[in-house]
């Protein structure tokens, strides 16, 4: 198992130099929870950030979703880490809205580097191996 060990090089011109200087980070699910937590941790390394959330009701999740409220906070995070963030509210189940947050976030940045699958819901009791391609969706 491969794993990564991130460090922070001073520049000596009073800021900081990661390991992800000048890539950048699409990060789906990223209003809140693991998904903030890779934006955050992904721009201190000196990555910027695409991210996308659903930001709305899902009828089969027994939980509350993230909100926008949610995903500004995201942005302010990942904006005191000195670096940029293109955060879109997109369905990651919509091909178009995602490849138009994406587009709109490599226009702004200027590439994409890295990406992190991380929207997901568990919306079942039920063992994903049970669920029928409608459920699973």
């Amino acid at each position: 198992m491969n794993t990564f060990q991130f460090s922070t090089i001073q520049t000596g011109r009073g800021s900081s130099m990661g390991n992800l200087d000048g890539q950048v980070a699409f990060i789906t699910g990223a209003a809140r929870g693991q998904g903030r937590a890779h934006a955050v941790k992904l721009a201190s390394e000196g990555a910027d950030i695409i991210a996308v959330d659903l930001c709305a009701p899902v009828a089969t999740a027994g939980y509350d979703m993230a909100t926008e409220a949610d995903l500004a906070q995201t942005v302010a995070l990942v904006e005191a880490q000195g670096r940029r963030i293109v955060a879109s509210v997109a369905d990651t189940r919509d091909l178009d809205a995602l490849k138009s947050a994406v587009d709109a976030g490599v226009e702004k940045l200027g590439r994409l580097d890295i990406v992190i699958a991380n929207a997901g819901i568990a919306a079942s009791a039920k063992l994903s191996w049970d669920l029928s391609a409608e459920e699973f969706r």
